[in-house]
């Protein structure tokens, strides 16, 4: 499974019409497959790490005018970080597991929008933006981690 990296190249573009921010490509360490999500999740199915990790390494996440998808590092003035986000979801199942979703139990936080969650589900194997208000309204639900960049890199390109 690839990323295209012409679909990658796109989006650079796009962030620095708007002005965003795209951090430099990082290799993933393999190390990072065993990573334990803790909740209901534990580690990550191979398949969302092999994903992940063809994205990583030609881009380690963007930020741009509310729209984020998180990378493996942490970047002077911006933290951009899958694990520092997952953390905090799982230190709020601890604390407050009642006002948690259940899907959160399930569901790997990979970026947001203002409006949205994104997503990977581990029960389904799914790449999905939730609405982050009604999180069982899906707006967008992809097999792969390219199908849901693509669909990603359309609403950025409509603000």
């Amino acid at each position: 499974m690839t990323i295209d990296k012409k679909l990658v190249n796109d989006l650079k573009d796009i962030i620095k019409g708007k002005e965003g921010q795209a951090f430099p490509p990082v290799s993933l360490p393999e190390t990072l497959y065993h990573y334990d999500f803790k909740r209901n999740i534990g580690k990550a199915p191979i398949e969302f790490w092999t994903q992940y990790k063809e994205f990583v390494a030609q881009m380690d996440g963007f930020n741009i005018d509310g729209f984020c998808i998180y990378g493996i590092n942490d970047y002077p003035g911006y933290k951009n970080n899958l694990f520092h986000a997952n953390e905090l979801l799982t230190d709020m199942t601890g604390e407050n597991y009642q006002l948690l979703i259940e899907d959160d139990l399930y569901c790997i936080e990979i970026g947001s929008s203002s409006l949205d969650d994104y997503m990977y589900d581990v029960r389904s194997n799914m790449w999905e933006a939730r609405d982050k208000f009604q999180h069982d309204n899906l707006f967008i639900s992809c097999h792969t981690l390219e199908a849901f960049l693509y669909a990603v890199s359309n609403e950025i390109r409509q603000i």
